[in-house]
């Protein structure tokens, strides 16, 4: 580990999440001209979306969402100052075994994604668990997403949340990651392995060697799983998107709309509006997708902390025997339903697959 990463970098403020009414209105104004072009119908064709449910989440967007009444505003949340300020929220449980937990959203996520689990997760006597299943959790906002200033690659956001945790004093931690927030819990347990105590992923990205016995190697299922991260290559490099309307498109098409569906809450719809609202009122998509680009499908900087791949089927498919070879996986669960941001679309298996993996490091 780098002594340096861990150094202080500036003073923790509080931080009052809001979007000022000039910012708010240009992002109306860019929805209204999408929904003026019937640009939402290309978008849904693009990423493979329904177009009803995309127009019905454009115009609720447009029209009924307000972002000054989600619970997120209501959460405490900070800034770490510094070369590169870092937002995030903080909360503490009451708990005294309650562990220090560092959340990680995905690109089409935000820490809003956690508002709906964080109460069971800081809380777990008042949501009928027990009071050993309890965390400290940290969420903060990916650089490039709106509140925290951008970096180039998913190691650069690695040295800042190590510096975070220092400087909140936490010497043992755990890491949650979907998504590219899976990127940079993994390089995290690589630059801090000696605070990092273990790691939670979605996605585990690690490949074969170039070699031609060992692709020939490979079974039916693995070559299905390499072909299917070649297409989300693809998209990345040709279909990141550069509006707020393909945005939402985007993130649509990582969701399990089925478990959506079925959910008898739309607690998920604000939340990720939230999110998409700080990130396109605040910052431009340039850095943020060059970041994405750099380090999504980039094998992991191997480590031996502990990792537990807990993966959804619209996430970034995993190869096993690979992840392996490459890193310290202790578990390995496939559920059936779930996408890349399972907070949102599978919150009940995700809160109890992480404190399941995380009992162990009680």
């Amino acid at each position: 580990m780098n002594a340096d990463v861990r150094r202080p970098p500036g003073q923790l403020e509080p931080l009052r999440l809001n979007i000022p009414e000039a910012a708010w209105q240009r992002l109306r104004l860019r929805l209204g001209r999408s929904w003026a072009t019937g640009e939402a119908l290309d978008v849904a064709l693009a990423y493979g979306v329904s177009p009803g449910e995309l127009g019905q989440l454009l115009d609720y967007w447009l029209n009924e969402f307000d972002f000054a009444e989600q619970p997120l505003t209501e959460l405490p949340c900070f800034e770490l100052g510094g070369d590169r300020p870092q937002s995030f929220v903080h909360l503490r449980s009451a708990e005294a075994s309650a562990l220090p937990l560092l959340l990680l959203h995905g690109y089409s996520g935000s820490l809003a994604e956690f508002t709906n689990l964080l109460p069971a997760l800081v809380e777990p006597r008042a949501h009928g668990a027990s009071p050993g299943a309890a965390f400290h959790a940290v969420c903060p906002s990916l650089p490039g997403f709106g509140l925290s200033a951008a970096v180039p690659c998913a190691r650069a956001a690695a040295e800042q949340l190590a510096a975070l945790m220092a400087q909140l004093g936490y010497s043992r931690y755990l890491v949650h990651g979907s998504d590219l927030g899976a990127s940079v819990a993994l390089e995290l347990a690589a630059l801090d392995d000696a605070h990092v105590a273990a790691v939670h992923v979605t996605s585990l990205a690690a490949y074969p060697a170039e070699d031609p016995f060992e692709l020939a190697g490979l079974s039916a299922p693995e070559k299905s799983r390499l072909a299917g991260l070649a297409e989300l290559r693809d998209r990345l490099l040709f279909q990141l998107p550069e509006a707020p309307l393909a945005a939402l498109g985007f993130a649509l098409s990582q969701l399990d709309t089925e478990a959506l569906d079925a959910a008898e809450s739309l607690s998920w719809r604000d939340a990720l509006l939230a999110g998409l609202s700080l990130t396109w009122a605040f910052a431009a998509p340039t850095a943020r997708n060059d970041f994405y680009r750099d380090s999504a499908f980039v094998p992991a900087t191997p480590s031996r902390v502990p990792v537990a791949l807990h993966a959804f089927p619209l996430a970034a498919p995993s190869l096993r025997r690979f992840a392996e070879r490459a890193h310290h996986v202790v578990e390995w669960i496939e559920y059936p339903h779930g996408g890349g941001m399972p907070a949102l679309d599978a919150p009940n298996a995700l809160l109890g697959s992480l404190r399941a993996c995380f009992a162990r490091c009680r």
